[in-house]
């Protein structure tokens, strides 16, 4: 299984999708780059899709994996090349997928500090769905006391 494979066991082109769907409609709610709005670096927002996050997504997992001080240098040329993940993005639309990014429904009604979860389904029952699936426990389990 190659690791592609191995995410998309995880991450449905249905799931991408409804992320796709919610970070839309949280970027239209906080009028994501409007022309009304006078700020010279106002970035026009344009609608994503279930292709550029599985772009995003492989960003991050790249930075997760690379060394760097900050976002902004894996967008550096280094002897003239960019690395693959980081071609297919810009650094303006990879900031503006990072700041809209929203896994669950955008609502009007603020969610308690005491349901912070909310906030990941439907991706989180997905998830955990998805592993208890994948997951096939043998003879050998462990469990630890310290646990219990």
């Amino acid at each position: 299984m190659n690791p592609y494979e191995l995410f998309a066991l995880f991450f449905s082109p249905e799931q991408v999708s409804l992320l796709a769907k919610h970070t839309n409609m949280y970027a239209t709610s906080h009028t994501a780059g409007l022309a009304s709005l006078s700020h010279a670096f106002i970035r026009k927002w344009y609608p994503t899709c279930s292709s550029e996050l599985l772009v995003y997504f492989a960003i991050l997992i790249y930075m997760g994996l690379s060394k760097a001080a900050s976002p902004k240098l894996f967008w550096r040329r280094i002897n003239g090349i960019l690395p693959e993940p980081i071609m297919q993005m810009s650094y303006t639309r990879f900031q503006q997928l990072k700041r809209y990014f929203h896994i669950s429904e955008p609502s009007e009604l603020p969610i308690q500090r005491k349901k912070w979860w909310k906030k990941l389904e439907p991706l989180n029952s997905s998830l955990r769905d998805q592993a208890k699936e994948c997951f096939l426990p043998s003879t050998n389990v462990a469990i630890d006391e310290m646990m219990i």
